[in-house]
């Protein structure tokens, strides 16, 4: 089963920074407006914070203009095209849903570290990855997905199910 991707407000907000720093830092390479001073150099930290938004945001991006599925489920993984990441259902312990996210609690988070096809996602989760620590890692953006929170949550639930049970 395929979610594709929607337009949230939050996404469309993101976008606009995007495009609102690009632009002010074009306006302030071409036509500076300070002479002197080190306000006259800004538009580099303008290209930089856009350019790490970008590398942030650029699969989401992509999906949203492309119709790509944001979100593949099938009776044996969860692929999240946001993070390029597949989730196996058989190693999954729980899923819940909290706010706009869908967490992941995996029986040997370990072995999805290296997993984990976003660059920038995956030296985050792995700075913060401590084996002790009982605080899941991998999180399902579901403010992107065009479907009701409560009903992918019911079917992530009924695969991982009906996985457990064949495994068995």
């Amino acid at each position: 089963m395929d979610f594709k991707a929607r337009f949230s407000y939050i996404f469309v907000t993101q976008i606009l920074l995007i495009v609102v720093l690009l632009f002010s830092t074009g306006r302030h390479l071409f036509a500076p407006v300070h002479e002197s001073g080190f306000w006259r150099y800004d538009y580099i930290l303008l290209a930089l914070t856009a350019f790490l938004w970008l590398i942030q945001f650029y699969r989401s991006i992509y999906a949203c203009l492309f119709n790509k599925p944001i979100l593949t489920v099938n009776e044996t993984c969860i692929y999240d095209f946001v993070t390029d990441t597949t989730y196996y259902l058989k190693d999954i312990e729980g899923i819940y849903e909290k706010k706009t996210f869908l967490y992941l609690n995996l029986y040997n988070p370990k072995d999805y570290l290296d997993k984990i096809g976003n660059p920038h996602r995956r030296l985050v989760v792995k700075r913060w990855f401590n084996s002790n620590n009982n605080r899941p890692l991998f999180i399902i953006n579901t403010d992107l997905i065009d479907a009701k929170r409560s009903f992918v949550l019911e079917k992530l639930n009924n695969y991982r199910l009906q996985a457990l049970a064949n495994s068995n």
